[in-house]
C-alpha cells in the first residue's frame, strides 16, 4: 500500500487513484484511503494557489482532479460543489452540464453560455459549429425550464457580439431559421 500511496501521492491522477482504490479495496481499508486521497489532492491545491504568482499556469491550482474523481465515483453533486468551488477543466464542465440537463437544467445554461463564450474566442468553422451545437443546446434547456422567449435576445446578443466571425453568424442564422420553422 505503502508503494501505491507513494505513487498517488506524486501523481494525483484519476489512474493511479483508480490503482490506490483497487488495492486499499483488497485490503478492505478503502474508505480511509480514500479519506487520506482527497485530503492529499486538497492540499496540492492549496499550495498551488499559494504558489501562483510564481507559475502562470499550474494544473493544480483548480479542482479538476477532483471533480473527475468524484464523477467516477458517481458522486455527481459532490463534483457540482468542487467544480463551483475551484473550477474545472472545459471537458469536466461539459460532463456537469450534461449531468444537469435532466433533473437541473437552470444550472446547465450558464455553463453552455460559458462554454460558448470559450469556444468563440478561437475562430475557424469547426469552432464555430461547436458554438452553434452548444447554442442548440441552451435552447433545448430554456424550452425545458419554459424561458423560450430568452433564446431570441440571447441569438441577436450573439449575432452583435460575434458579428466580425461572418461564418458564424451565418450558422446562427440557420439555426434561427430553423428555430422559426419549429
Amino acid at each position: 500500500m505503502e508503494l501505491v500511496w507513494s505513487n498517488f501521492a506524486d501523481h494525483p491522477h484519476l489512474r493511479v487513484y483508480q490503482d490506490l482504490h483497487k488495492q486499499a479495496g483488497r485490503i478492505r481499508q478503502w474508505p480511509s484511503w480514500r479519506e487520506r486521497a482527497l485530503a492529499n489532492i486538497r492540499s496540492g491545491i492549496s499550495k498551488a494557489r499559494q504558489k501562483a504568482g510564481e507559475r502562470v499556469w499550474d494544473w493544480r491550482k483548480d479542482h479538476s482532479v477532483l471533480v473527475e474523481i468524484l464523477l467516477w465515483e458517481k458522486r455527481f453533486d459532490e463534483a457540482w460543489e468542487e467544480a463551483k468551488a475551484g473550477g474545472c477543466s472545459d471537458e469536466l464542465w461539459m460532463r456537469l452540464a450534461q449531468w444537469l440537463e435532466k433533473d437541473r437544467p437552470r444550472e446547465a445554461i450558464p455553463i453552455y453560455r460559458a462554454q460558448v463564450q470559450r469556444v468563440l474566442r478561437q475562430t475557424g468553422d469547426g469552432h464555430y459549429r461547436q458554438a452553434v451545437q452548444h447554442v442548440h443546446q441552451i435552447e433545448v434547456l430554456l424550452k425545458k425550464t419554459k424561458r423560450s422567449g430568452e433564446f431570441a435576445g440571447y441569438l441577436q446578443a450573439l449575432r452583435a457580439e460575434y458579428r466580425r466571425k461572418r461564418n458564424f453568424v451565418a450558422m446562427l442564422d440557420k439555426l434561427g431559421a430553423e428555430e422559426a420553422k419549429g
